[in-house]
């Protein structure tokens, strides 16, 4: 699950800051999420989002990736430790 203050906190280090920042996170905050189903396209729930980056948009895998970003370093302390 992505913590969007942590995401938030995590793109300050990336460099990103000002505005793009701001609009970013006004892109994650106050979003709904409604499921549908059959071809009929029948709302049957809307919800609001609590967390996690934005399914479904262009931005979504790209931030999801900034927010993994340092599970890369956790693996090479583990292969430095287990040789």
């Amino acid at each position: 699950m992505v913590s969007r203050a942590k995401l938030l906190h995590k793109l300050t280090h990336f460099g990103i800051c000002g505005n793009l920042l701001k609009w970013i996170g006004e892109f994650l905050y106050n979003r709904t999420h409604c499921v549908r189903a059959g071809w009929i396209h029948h709302v049957h729930l809307t919800t609001v989002l609590l967390s996690g980056a934005v399914q479904g948009s262009v931005l979504g895998p790209l931030l999801f990736l900034l927010y993994v970003d340092d599970v890369v370093k956790l693996f090479s302390i583990v292969q430095t430790v287990c040789r």
